[in-house]
């Protein structure tokens, strides 16, 4: 089981420094965002796409979109684990935006992700809802994303929720 270190870094883009402090060894494995009880075992990292997210207009939710990496010379290139749906809100009073599988299939959870080229996932633990809810009382109109695991579902449901409680699907 490998060693979990927080890094941080006051960067954006495509390429950006962290900083913090690691023991030196042959691989490293990286896992965004960061989770101090993420298990690394082998080629496997073990963490949470989380199924509660906090709307962010034009965007996904702060640490909602998993990613994970591996290196030995200290470049890493992150891929992506979850999917994102993309979806516009127009009316001003969705507080709430669910997305539910159905069949049994996993949307969020407890993930373990295969590192490679291409990470693959198992979620024996994860859920079948994810919940993007407004910061403050509703949505503002626009376009937002839900970060869920990709797959191909085998049917699903979307229900909004407005400040009344009232649902729609």
């Amino acid at each position: 089981s490998g060693q979990i270190y927080d890094f941080s870094t006051n960067q954006s883009g495509e390429n950006v420094t962290f900083a913090g402090n690691i023991e030196p060894t042959d691989t490293y494995y990286a896992v965004y965002p960061y989770d101090p009880s993420a298990i690394i075992d082998g080629e496997t990292i073990t963490t949470v796409l989380p199924a509660d997210q906090i709307a962010v207009k034009g965007s996904f939710a702060d640490g909602a979109n998993v990613t994970v990496a591996k290196t030995s010379n200290a470049i890493l290139s992150f891929k992506n684990v979850a999917g994102l749906i993309q979806f516009e809100i127009t009316r001003s009073d969705i507080s709430a935006v669910t997305f539910e599988a159905k069949n049994g299939q996993k949307a969020a959870g407890k993930v373990s992700v295969a590192v490679s080229d291409t990470p693959t996932w198992s979620a024996p633990e994860g859920v079948s809802e994810v919940t993007l809810s407004a910061s403050e009382g509703a949505f503002e109109p626009g376009v937002y994303y839900m970060a869920v695991l990709p797959q191909k579902y085998e049917g699903f449901a979307i229900t909004l929720t407005n400040n009344a409680g009232a649902t729609y699907s």
